[in-house]
């Protein structure tokens, strides 16, 4: 219950997840959970090659943590590239994909960056979408306007080839912090959670006694306004 933000193990043998601040892990078949380790504020986890699951806090860090447990790599912001929101990283930890977080209040808005974490520079290759995933080493996932999209990727020159292709229409998201609700497994199996974009909203005046009436505006995503 509560778990959110899972990812499949590379032989699909096991999912990881998050659940308040403890970063788990259950077999696919089922069973007991495991906890791997303690966590703070945790946005994203992915599970690499190497036996090493990989936890996102906040966006601004990376960190490595052993799929049985133990000792936390963690990769901060100065040893990194900065104001990149990272969301995945290849099996081989030396690229990573990102959102740049200075745009747009909409993640929908963003560019999908690569991320050379060796040489701490990043490079535009989508130009709309957040929540960048790579699906083996010749794929990337990402969401844009609540759809689920998959383009190739040419990992030698480090570039998308051809046109995205959209894989699965109304999936649920938060635009505004640049998260998305899916998981896709080396093997191809997808898994989602169905919905919309729940950082659309609508206005609502409320006075002091907690009467409410909508504001007659449309539904969007809404930010920092003044009276």
């Amino acid at each position: 219950d509560e778990a959110h933000f899972a990812c499949f193990s590379p032989d699909d043998r096991w999912i990881a997840f998050l659940v308040g601040d403890k970063l788990k892990k259950v077999a696919v078949g089922g069973g007991a959970s495991i906890v791997l380790a303690n966590v703070t504020t945790p946005v994203r986890a992915v599970w690499i090659e190497g036996g090493v699951v990989v936890l996102s806090r906040q966006g601004f860090e990376l960190d490595f943590v052993p799929e049985g447990g133990g000792t936390t790599e963690v990769l901060s912001p100065d040893k990194a590239t900065g104001f990149h929101g990272f969301t995945d990283v290849h099996p081989g930890k030396k690229l990573a994909l990102a959102r740049e977080l200075r745009i747009a209040s909409s993640a929908n808005y963003c560019p999908v960056l690569l991320v050379d974490l060796e040489r701490r520079s990043a490079t535009p290759i989508v130009e709309r979408g957040f929540g960048a995933q790579f699906v083996g080493s010749r794929w990337i996932s990402y969401a844009c306007d609540s759809n689920l999209y998959i383009v190739e990727f040419d990992l030698e020159n480090r570039r998308v080839v051809g046109e995205p292709t959209m894989l699965q229409a109304g999936v649920a998201n938060e635009s505004l912090f640049g998260q998305v609700q899916f998981a896709i497994s080396n093997s191809g199996l997808v898994a989602f959670v169905p919905g919309e974009d729940h950082s659309v909203g609508r206005l609502t005046w409320i006075d002091r006694n907690g009467r409410s009436e909508a504001i007659p505006l449309p539904p969007a995503l809404y930010g920092v306004f003044d009276l």
